[in-house]
């Protein structure tokens, strides 16, 4: 960081305005992808919780990128920096992990093959998932039994 800084004062303006834009920049993101999580949050038990989930509080640049995401997935290419601290990844993950629907308009893209194997692919998955899921005990009753059997580091 230091090495940013210059060598006499008359480019100390040039450099502050820099640093601030850049400082800026990354405060927006990280507002940005924060808060995502609560608009996409079903929860309204609370005034904290409807604050902080009404249109009003969000961003005008988290609204064009959920504008955006409706027709189709995060991608690399959505931000203008390849350094962004909240890469396309991330976006999905919250999105998809807490439930966001993508339109995808099927008659206009057409689907490859390769789509078409993800799509079956991601489907078997569900599947083995849910029959997997059935048999395994809860957090609950593994904790128990984790407990009752004393396996080593298991005091508690």
């Amino acid at each position: 960081m230091a090495d940013n800084l210059p060598t006499d004062r008359s480019l100390m303006d040039l450099t502050a305005k820099n640093f601030n834009e850049e400082f800026t920049g990354r405060w927006e993101q990280i507002i940005d992808f924060l808060k995502l999580h609560y608009v996409l949050s079903a929860r309204d038990d609370s005034p904290y919780w409807r604050d902080n989930r009404h249109e009003s509080s969000i961003p005008e640049s988290l609204k064009e990128k959920l504008r955006l995401w409706q027709s189709r997935t995060p991608w690399h290419q959505d931000e203008r920096r390849s350094d962004e601290l909240f890469p396309s990844a991330s976006y999905q993950y919250v999105l998809y992990g807490m439930g966001f629907q993508t339109r995808v308009n099927q008659a206009r893209r057409g689907f490859s093959q390769a789509q078409q194997r993800a799509q079956q692919f991601m489907q078997e998955v569900d599947q083995q998932v849910a029959k997997f899921s059935a048999h395994l005990p809860s957090n609950r009753d593994l904790l128990q039994q984790v407990h009752e059997r004393s396996f080593p580091g298991a005091q508690g």
